[in-house]
């Protein structure tokens, strides 16, 4: 290793060294050649495999880790390179299948420091993911606490989640675990957006021990407000 201190990317391949991670899967771009310097330093102990795009690069540690149990890694540009990424990401994170995602940027000292409009953008993009997260969050417990639910509803907000339970309840049945019993219905409010009958059917015929519950489906409350 040249230098009396470590960079940022030779700090990041010594960590997958000693997490033995096989394989670092990317493309040569904008804000990632330190990392590929530090790669090439270490490739006795950790193979550098170059492809023509990013996706290529994230569908292979994806691939791997489900033929091989072993998580491995992936390096992308900067900017349009690393947006190539999130397809395969979304899918790892479907199944639960690690991999990490190592994505260039440029030098901060290019930053310009008289400009905040982008820091603050981004500080605000993830200020509004917080808050967006806690208001479901919130809505779901509401409508839980409003409505006279059977007891044990589980309420999600987002279709990864959905089909996630969906997926552990197929497992369920393979292992002969009883689903067809009444204690073993499973009801699922999904509030937001509302499912609509054709998708209420569908996932119903999917999953026939689940009973899915959206707003669509609840009576109207109403209530008096006195005008001041």
């Amino acid at each position: 290793m040249s230098g009396n201190l470590p960079d940022g990317g030779q700090m990041i391949v010594d960590y997958l060294v000693q997490e033995k991670v096989p394989y670092a899967f990317g493309l040569c771009g904008h804000g990632n050649i330190g990392l590929i310097d530090a790669l090439y330093e270490r490739s006795s102990d950790i193979a550098t495999i170059s492809v023509h795009h990013e996706t290529v690069a994230g569908f292979m540690a994806d691939v791997y880790y489900r033929v091989s149990g072993q998580p491995t890694a992936t390096f992308t540009s900067c900017g349009p390179g690393s947006a190539n990424l999130p397809i395969c990401l979304a899918n790892s994170f479907f199944d639960s299948v690690p991999f990490l995602a190592v994505t260039g940027n440029v030098p901060t000292m290019r930053w310009n420091p008289k400009d905040k409009s982008r820091f603050r953008e981004v500080v605000y993009l993830a200020l509004f993911e917080v808050l967006d997260n806690a208001y479901n969050d919130m809505f779901q417990k509401a409508l839980l606490k409003l409505y006279t639910l059977p007891p044990g509803t589980h309420s999600v907000g987002h279709a990864p989640e959905l089909f996630t339970i969906l997926r552990l309840r197929e497992k369920e049945k393979e292992n002969g675990v009883a689903a067809d019993s009444a204690e073993n219905t499973k009801y699922i409010l999904y509030p937001d957006p509302p499912l609509g009958d054709e998708e209420i059917r569908l996932l119903q015929d999917l999953s026939p021990d689940m009973r899915f519950i959206t707003p669509t489906m609840l009576p109207v409350i109403e209530y008096q407000v006195e005008s001041l």
